[in-house]
C-alpha cells in the first residue's frame, strides 16, 4: 500500500525547516508504426507468410495469385531500406504452377532451419513443404509431402508453425473443416494429432507460437466468425485453456487471417482481419485489427491499423528483428516499422523539473487522477518540444507526464531525494503567452481513463472468479498488470456475467466490484491496485500537532442493519434464493433504531456468498460515519486508500480527537511563488 521512503525521506517530511524536492518527465511511450517506403509494393492477394531467419533477414513466401494452379514463391529482405528486395521473387524448386491457388502457406524458423510449407494442386493435394539451412538463400530442390488429406479436393484452409519443426493446418473434410498438428522428427512427420474440437463449419487461419518456458504451443485461431485462443502441448494430444478473443455475433463480422508475435518483452501481439463483405452493413470493408496479453488469456481490445492503401485482407505479420530490435509489421503491399520509447532519443524524453511553476494533482478512488501543471516557457525555450496531431515530441497528447516528489535531506538539507508519486497520460496541452506571462499548461490524467472508452466485443462468461473478471476487464482496455490481493473474496465464482458491448468497461469493472464492495485506484507505476479493507489494516502513518488544518465529522444516516439476497445454487423449490444477513448493534443502540439496507444481487448464489457482501456493505457504511480532512505538509509516501492514524492536540489547543481513518482522496499542490506543497487529504472511518 504506502510507498517505501528512506529513512532520511521519513525524517525530512516531518523536519519543520524541509526543502521541497520535485521532479518530472515528459515521455512518450507510444508504440508509433511508420511506413517502410522501400516496401511499398504493389502485389496481387493471396495467402502469404512471413518469419525472421536467424541472420535477420525477413523470408516472405506467396501463392501467387490469377491462375489456377497456382506458383509458391520466396523473398529473403536482408536489408528492409532496399526496395529492389521487396520486389525481387524466386520460385520454389517444383512450385511453378503445382500448387492450390487458395490453399493457405506458412513459413517459420525452426532452430535456424527454414520450412516452407503450400499445398498441392493436383490430386493427393499433399501439403508440401521446402527447407533451407542457411537463412533462405538456397531451397531444397523440391518439395516433400508432410500430410496428404483423406478426401481428395480438400484444400489448407490455414497454415501455422511455432518454429518447433511443426505444422498446425486447417483442412476440409466432410462435412466441414478440422484442424490438427504434425510434427518432424528429423527423419519424417508424425501422424496427425487432431484437435477434439470435431468437425466445424468454418476456419480462416492459424497462427502459432512455442513457449518453450513452458512446453506449450500457444495458439490463435479463425473460425470466420470467431478468434479463439488454445493451449496445445508438444504432441498435440492436449488441447486446454481455450478463451474467446472475439465472440460470434449473429451476423456479424467475419475475423479472419490471425498471426501472432511474442515480443522480447513477453507480450504477446495478434492480428486478424475485421471483414464485412458487404451484407452486413451494405458497405464492403476490412481492416487489421492489433491486440495484445501478458499472460495469453486476457487481451486488450485493441486498435485498428489502418492505412488508406493498405491491401490486408488477408492479415499481417507482426515480426520482431533482433539485428534492428525493431518490430515490422508485414502485408502484402506495404511493411511497417515500429518507433518505441528510448530515453536517449529527445523526440521521445524531456526533463522538465526546473521550469515547473505549479501543478495541482487529485485523486480519487475509481476514477482518473488528474494533474494541471504550469511551465516556464520564457523565451519559447519549450515551443519546439510541443508536438501535434503529425509531428511528435515528448510534450504531446498521449505522451506520459512522470511526476516525483520528494525534500532535501541531510543535517543541511543538501541532498536531493524524490520519490516516483504519480503517472500521467497528456490529454490537454495550451500554450499561454501575454504581455507578462509566456507558459505551457498540461491537463493529464492516469491511465484508467481507459477504463472510459466503450467495449467493442459482448462476450459472457460462466463460473470465472472476481479475480479472472477484474483482470479481463482491465485487459480489455490495455491494463495488463493488475494487482489483487489474494482474500477469499478474490476467489468467489460468478456463474454467470455477460461483458456487454456499447457500455464502458469502468460501469462493466465496478459492476464486478460493487459486488464484494471492492476499490481500486492507478499506482504511480500504472499498475491497478485492487482493495479489500478490513478493520485490521494496520496504519501506515501517525499524524500528530503538524496537522495544519483538521476537520472532523460524524453521521448517523448508515445504515447498521446489512440483508444480502442473492439466487439460489440450485433452484429446485419454486422461489428458493440465498441470503445473508450482517449487524451493527453499536450503532443501532445508539440512535435508537433500526436501519436497513437491502441489496439484491443475483451474481450471488450461496449463503456464505450473501453474507461476505453484507459484510462488506456494513463495513462500508461504518466507515461512512466519518468524514473528515486535513491539511498536511506533502507526503510522497501516501496512497489512495492508506489507513492514517490522527492525534490532535488536547485542549484547549486543539480537539482531544484521535482515531484511524482512511484516505478516500487526496488532492496535492505545489505552487513555486507562494513556497506551497502541501496535501489535502479526505478521510472515511477506518
Amino acid at each position: 500500500m504506502v510507498r517505501t521512503l528512506t529513512t532520511t525521506l521519513t525524517t525530512a517530511v516531518g523536519d519543520t525547516t524541509r526543502v521541497p524536492v520535485i521532479s518530472a518527465t515528459c515521455e512518450d511511450h507510444i508504440a508509433r508504426y511508420n511506413q517502410l517506403v522501400a516496401a511499398n509494393t504493389a502485389q496481387s492477394q493471396s495467402f502469404f507468410s512471413a518469419c525472421i531467419a536467424s541472420d535477420g533477414s525477413i523470408i516472405r513466401v506467396w501463392v501467387v495469385a490469377g491462375s489456377s494452379p497456382a506458383t509458391f514463391q520466396y523473398q529473403r529482405i536482408t536489408n528492409p531500406a532496399t526496395s529492389s528486395q521487396w520486389t525481387t521473387w524466386t520460385t520454389f524448386g517444383g512450385a511453378s504452377a503445382t500448387i492450390a491457388l487458395n490453399g493457405a502457406c506458412c513459413v517459420s524458423n525452426n532452430g535456424g532451419t527454414l520450412r516452407a510449407f503450400a499445398q498441392q494442386s493436383a490430386s493427393p493435394n499433399a501439403l508440401w513443404t521446402w527447407s533451407s539451412t542457411d537463412n533462405g538463400v538456397t531451397w531444397s530442390a523440391s518439395p516433400s509431402v508432410v500430410y496428404t488429406p483423406a478426401s481428395t479436393g480438400a484444400l489448407m484452409r490455414g497454415l501455422g508453425s511455432g518454429g518447433n519443426n511443426d505444422i498446425f493446418l486447417q483442412y476440409d473434410v466432410v462435412g466441414g473443416k478440422s484442424m490438427g498438428m504434425t510434427t518432424f522428427n528429423g527423419t519424417s512427420w508424425s501422424a496427425l494429432a487432431v484437435w477434439p474440437g470435431g468437425i466445424v463449419s468454418g476456419l480462416a487461419g492459424v497462427a502459432v507460437y512455442w513457449d518453450s518456458s513452458a512446453s506449450l504451443y500457444r495458439l490463435v485461431y479463425s473460425t470466420g466468425a470467431e478468434i479463439y485462443s488454445f493451449n496445445v502441448n508438444s504432441t498435440g494430444t492436449t488441447w486446454s485453456g481455450q478463451n474467446y478473443l472475439v465472440a460470434a455475433s449473429a451476423n456479424g463480422l467475419i475475423h479472419q487471417s490471425p498471426f501472432l508475435l511474442r515480443e522480447p518483452n513477453g507480450t504477446y501481439t495478434v492480428t486478424y482481419v475485421d471483414y464485412d463483405p458487404g451484407t452486413i452493413t451494405g458497405a464492403s470493408f476490412f481492416y487489421p485489427r492489433v491486440r495484445q496479453s501478458i499472460d495469453f488469456v486476457h487481451w486488450s481490445n485493441g486498435y485498428i491499423f489502418q492505412d488508406a492503401n493498405l491491401a490486408a485482407n488477408l492479415g499481417i505479420v507482426p515480426l520482431y528483428r533482433p539485428t534492428d530490435t525493431t518490430v515490422y509489421m508485414v502485408a502484402q503491399n506495404r511493411t511497417y516499422t515500429r518507433s518505441d520509447y528510448s530515453q536517449a532519443n529527445t523526440a521521445r524524453y524531456l526533463d522538465i523539473s526546473a521550469a515547473i511553476l505549479s501543478y495541482k494533482r487529485t485523486e480519487h478512488e475509481s476514477k482518473p487522477a488528474t494533474i494541471e501543471l504550469e511551465l516556464d516557457n520564457t523565451g519559447g525555450v519549450f515551443n519546439t518540444k510541443v508536438g501535434s496531431l503529425t509531428t511528435f515530441a515528448p510534450i504531446n497528447i498521449g505522451s506520459s507526464l512522470v511526476l516525483s516528489e520528494g525534500y532535501k535531506t541531510g543535517v543541511a538539507h543538501t541532498t536531493p531525494e524524490t520519490v516516483k508519486t504519480a503517472t500521467f497520460r497528456m490529454k490537454k496541452v495550451t500554450f499561454e503567452r501575454g504581455p507578462s506571462t509566456h507558459r505551457i499548461k498540461i491537463v493529464g490524467v492516469d491511465t484508467s481513463y481507459l477504463l472510459d472508452t466503450i467495449n467493442h466485443f459482448q462476450i459472457q462468461y460462466a463460473a470465472q472468479t472476481v479475480a479472472y473478471l477484474i483482470t479481463e476487464i482491465c485487459a480489455r482496455a490495455g491494463l495488463f498488470t493488475v494487482v489483487v490481493p489474494g482474500s477469499s473474496t478474490f476467489t468467489q465464482t460468478v456463474p454467470i456475467f455477460i461483458l456487454q458491448a456499447n457500455r464502458t468497461l469502468r460501469a462493466t469493472l465496478n459492476e464486478v466490484c460493487q459486488t464484494y464492495n471492492l476499490r481500486y485506484f492507478i499506482d504511480q507505476d500504472e499498475k491497478v491496485q485492487f482493495r479489500e479493507f478490513n478493520v485490521g489494516d494496520a496504519s501506515v502513518w501517525t499524524y500528530q500537532p503538524e496537522v495544519e488544518v483538521l476537520s472532523l465529522g460524524t453521521d448517523d444516516e448508515p445504515a447498521n442493519h446489512v440483508i444480502v439476497t442473492g439466487a439460489a445454487t440450485t433452484n429446485t423449490t419454486t422461489a428458493k434464493v440465498s441470503t445473508g444477513e450482517a449487524y451493527d448493534m453499536t450503532a443501532e443502540k445508539l440512535i435508537g433504531f433500526e436501519r436497513i439496507k437491502h441489496v439484491v444481487d443475483l451474481k450471488l448464489t450461496t449463503p456464505a456468498q450473501c453474507a461476505l457482501r453484507a459484510s462488506s456493505l456494513l463495513y462500508q457504511e461504518q466507515r461512512a460515519t466519518a468524514s473528515h480532512h486535513i491539511n498536511v505538509p506533502l507526503n510522497p509516501a501516501l496512497q489512495l486508500h492508506d489507513p492514517l492514524t490522527l492525534t490532535d492536540y488536547a485542549a484547549p489547543k486543539g480537539t482531544g480527537q484521535s482515531g484511524k481513518f482512511r484516505i478516500n482522496a487526496m488532492q496535492a499542490e505545489f505552487i513555486a511563488q507562494t513556497a506551497k506543497f502541501e496535501h489535502v487529504i479526505n478521510l472515511e472511518g477506518a
